[in-house]
C-alpha cells in the first residue's frame, strides 16, 4: 500500500450546503487516508461541530482551503475527476467507480488528482463537468439514483482505497487447523447419527434423509478438523446423556422425559416460570415466543400457533406458529365463529384426523400434516382475547392432563396479552399527543392550512404504521367528487388527483358520514381506474372530516399488504380528522376575513385597501414598461339623490353602476368602489 498516493488525491466539494454532510465526507477521508478537502463556497462550515461528528479529525479540518470557483479549487490538479447520478446529453468519458479508482491512484503518483462533488440537491453542472477528464457513476436503483454525498464519497474512497492495497488475505482464526479427511468427517457424522437417534429425533423423519442434509450442510460450510471433532462431541454427548437418564431410573421421570411426557411437577414448575417470564414480557412478539418456548417445555409442539380474535368484527387473525422448529410470524384471518375453541368458549382436544375438526393445522403439503393437538382459549375478565395450539404428527399425542395444563398456559398468557395490549396502546396514546400537540402548535401558529394537514399526515402514518395517508376535500355537483389535498407515506397520491365517490361508499361516507375499514382493496372493486396505480391492493380506512355541520372531506389510512384495521385504528383516525376540521375551518375563517377586509360590503367590489395592493404591482410594472390606464368615476350631485329618493334608492343606483363596471370591464382588469360615489377601473 502507498498512502503517498491517497494524500495526493484532493476531493472538491462545490457549494456544500449542510454542515452535516461535509462532516460525513471528512470522516470518509480519515477513515480511507485521503489527505486534502477543498470547499468551494459552502453555505456553512464550523469546525468545531465538523469535529464533533467526524471524531480526532482536527488536523485535516485545519487543512482544508476555500476557493471561490471550481477552477481555483483544481488549477494545481494533474487530472481531474467528475461525479453524476445520471449521463448528460453531452458526450462524456463515463467511467464505473472501480475502473477510474485504479486510474487515480496511478494518477496520483504524479501529481494531484481531483474528485469534484456537486451540490447536494442538484449536482455539478455541466461547467463543472467541463473541467473533468473522466466523470464516474455510481450504478444505483434508477427509481431512486440519487446518493448522499458522503454515501457517493465513500464509495469512491473504498474503491480506492482497495485499488491502492492490491489484494490483501483476510485474517483467519488464531486456532484454524486442517481440514478433516474423509475417515474423519465419516466419524462425525456416525456421532451426529447416534446422538440424534438416541433423543427419537428420527421419530417422524427419515433418518438417511436428515443425514443426507446434513452431509450437504457441513460440505458447504467446509470444517476444519476442530469444528468436525466439536460436532462429534455434540453427538457423543447426546448419547451419553440419555444413557445417563436411563440408568438412573428406567420407570420414573426419565422414561416420561425419553417418551415427550412431562411430570404434575415439572408442569407446575412451568406454570410458575411462564408466570414469571410473562410478567416481565411487554412485547407482544416477544409474548408469542415466550408462550411457544413455554409450552414446548411440557407439550409435544412440533405444530404451534397463537390466534387473536377480534369480536366486533368476529375476526381471528392468527399472528404466530411454528412449525417443527420454523417460526413465522404472519397475519392469516377467518372468521372467529367459525373456530371450535372461540365459539365454545372451551378447550378443545383432537386425537386423530386433525384437519377434519380444525381450521388451522401445519405441513408442507396433505400428505404429511399435523394429525392431533389441544387447543385452549385466552380469556381475561370473560373476554376472549384468542387461542393458543399445541400441534403433533403424530396421533393420539395428548391427554385430558395435557388439555388441562394447556388452558392454564392460556389463562397466564391472557393475563400477559392483555396487559401487552394495554402498554402498547398507552405507548400509541402517548405517540399520539405528541403529534397533536405539534398540530396545535401548527393550528396556532399559522393560518396555513397545508402546513397542518402535512403534520397530521405525518402523525398518521407514524402512530397507525401505515403505508399511506391521504386527505380528501369533498366538492363538485351533489358533493361526489374527493380531490387529494394532501399526502404523504410511501405511497403518494399525487395532489388534485380526483375520486368521483358513487354507491354503498358515497351512502356510507358522504351521506351517512359514517367511518369506514375496506379489508381488501382488489376483491372489493371501488378502486376507480383512475388510481388503481396506486391503490391497487392492500387495505384501507377513511373517516369523515365535518367542518360546520358539513362534510368537508375525508382522511383515508391504507396499507399496501391486507391488513384488518381495528376499532381503535379508526378512533385513532377520527381523532386525528377532528384536527383536520379545525385546520380547514381557520382557514375558512382566514379567508372570510380577508375577503371582507378587502371588499366593499355594499357593491361586492374590491375596495381602497385592495386598490393600493393592486396599484402597487401594477405601477411596477408600468415602470418596466407595461401599459397602465386608470379610470375614475364621480357622481355628479349624488347626496341630492340620497336626499330626494333616500338613500336606499341610493345604495341601489351605486350596487346598479358596481354591476355594469363588473360587466364592461375584462377578467384582468379591476373595478374599485373607492369611497362614497367614487368609482376606479
Amino acid at each position: 500500500m502507498n498512502p503517498a498516493a491517497l494524500s495526493r488525491v484532493v476531493l472538491v466539494l462545490d457549494h456544500p450546503k449542510d454542515l452535516v454532510n461535509i462532516a460525513g465526507v471528512v470522516r470518509v477521508m480519515m477513515n480511507f487516508g485521503i489527505g486534502q478537502l477543498r470547499l468551494v463556497r459552502p453555505d456553512e462550515f464550523d469546525a468545531y461541530r465538523i469535529e464533533g461528528i467526524a471524531h480526532r479529525s482536527m488536523p485535516l479540518i485545519e487543512a482544508t482551503t476555500f476557493h471561490d470557483t471550481l477552477e481555483d479549487a483544481v488549477a494545481d490538479c494533474t487530472w481531474v475527476i467528475g461525479t453524476t447520478a445520471r449521463p448528460r446529453t453531452a458526450g462524456r468519458n463515463y467511467a464505473r467507480p472501480r475502473e477510474v479508482a485504479t486510474e487515480i491512484v496511478a494518477k496520483a503518483a504524479e501529481g494531484n488528482v481531483a474528485i469534484l462533488f456537486g451540490r447536494e440537491d442538484k449536482g455539478l453542472f455541466n461547467e463543472g463537468l467541463d473541467l473533468c477528464h473522466t466523470v464516474a457513476i455510481i450504478p444505483t436503483d434508477p427509481d431512486y439514483s440519487s446518493l448522499n454525498l458522503a454515501q457517493a464519497c465513500l464509495v469512491l474512497a473504498y474503491e480506492m482505497f482497495l485499488a491502492d492495497e492490491g489484494p490483501a488475505d483476510l485474517p483467519t482464526g488464531r486456532r484454524a487447523t486442517r481440514p478433516p479427511s474423509a475417515e474423519e468427517l465419516e466419524q462425525t457424522f456416525g456421532a451426529l447419527e447416534g446422538g440424534l437417534g438416541a433423543i427419537e429425533f428420527f421419530k417422524a423423519r427419515k433418518p438417511a434423509a436428515i443425514m443426507r442434509t446434513l452431509r450437504t450442510l457441513l460440505a458447504r460450510a467446509e470444517p476444519d478438523l476442530r469444528d468436525a471433532k466439536l460436532l462429534a462431541a455434540v453427538g457423543f454427548e447426546m448419547g451419553h446423556f440419555v444413557e445417563r437418564l436411563r440408568s438412573s431410573d428406567p420407570s420414573g421421570p426419565v422414561s416420561d422425559a425419553l417418551s415427550g411426557r412431562s411430570t404434575v411437577g415439572d408442569r407446575y414448575r412451568v406454570l410458575l416460570d411462564i408466570g414469571r417470564t410473562l410478567a416481565g414480557t411487554l412485547s407482544l412478539q416477544a409474548l408469542y415466543a415466550a408462550i411457544h418456548h413455554e409450552t414446548a417445555r411440557v407439550l409435544e409442539a412440533s405444530g404451534f400457533y397463537v390466534s387473536l380474535y377480534d369480536a366486533t368484527r368476529d375476526l381471528a387473525t392468527i399472528v404466530y406458529f411454528a412449525d417443527r422448529g420454523e417460526i413465522e410470524r404472519v397475519t392469516i384471518t377467518h372468521r372467529g365463529s367459525d373456530s371450535e375453541v372461540i365459539r365454545t368458549h372451551r378447550a378443545v382436544l383432537v386425537s386423530d384426523r386433525l384437519d377434519d375438526r380444525t381450521l388451522m393445522h401445519l405441513g408442507v403439503d396433505d400428505t404429511e400434516v399435523t394429525r392431533s393437538a389441544v387447543s385452549a382459549p385466552m380469556i381475561q375478565k370473560g373476554r376472549i382475547l384468542g387461542v393458543i395450539s399445541a400441534q403433533s404428527y403424530e396421533p393420539r399425542a395428548y391427554t385430558n392432563e395435557d388439555l388441562d395444563l394447556l388452558q392454564g398456559i392460556a389463562d397466564i398468557a391472557a393475563v400477559a396479552v392483555d396487559n401487552a395490549h394495554h402498554v402498547a396502546e398507552l405507548e400509541r396514546r402517548r405517540r399520539e399527543a405528541e403529534r397533536v400537540e405539534e398540530i396545535g402548535r401548527a393550528l396556532t401558529s399559522s393560518l396555513d392550512a397545508s402546513e397542518v394537514l402535512g403534520k397530521v399526515i405525518a402523525a398518521v402514518t407514524d402512530i397507525l404504521n401505515v403505508d399511506a395517508a391521504l386527505v380528501w376535500l369533498i366538492d363538485g355537483p351533489a358533493g361526489r367528487i374527493g380531490t387529494v389535498a394532501a399526502s404523504g407515506g410511501d405511497v403518494i397520491l399525487p395532489l388534485g388527483l380526483s375520486w368521483e365517490f358513487t354507491g354503498d361508499l358515497a351512502d356510507r361516507l358522504l351521506d351517512k358520514q359514517e367511518s369506514v375499514v375496506v379489508d381488501d382493496l382488489d376483491a372489493s372493486g371501488i378502486v376507480p381506474a383512475n388510481l388503481r396505480e396506486y391503490l391497487q391492493t392492500g387495505s384501507a380506512m377513511a373517516v369523515p372530516v365535518v367542518v360546520g355541520g358539513h362534510l368537508a372531506g375525508l382522511v383515508t389510512a391504507g396499507s399496501r399488504k391486507v391488513r384488518h384495521f381495528t376499532q381503535d385504528d379508526i378512533a385513532v383516525l377520527q381523532r386525528l380528522a377532528s384536527q383536520v376540521s379545525i385546520a380547514l375551518e381557520n382557514a375558512r375563517l382566514h379567508g372570510d376575513v380577508k375577503k371582507l377586509s378587502l371588499t366593499d360590503p355594499l357593491t361586492g367590489l374590491p375596495n381602497r385597501r385592495r386598490l393600493h395592493i393592486h396599484l402597487d404591482k401594477e405601477v411596477a410594472a408600468a415602470r418596466r414598461g407595461r401599459a397602465l390606464v386608470v379610470v375614475m368615476f364621480d357622481f355628479d350631485d349624488f347626496k341630492h339623490y340620497n336626499d330626494s329618493l333616500g338613500h336606499l334608492a341610493g345604495d341601489d343606483i351605486l350596487c346598479a353602476f358596481a354591476q355594469i363596471l363588473q360587466d364592461e370591464n375584462r377578467a384582468m382588469s379591476l373595478s374599485v368602489r373607492y369611497g362614497g360615489d367614487e368609482f376606479i377601473s
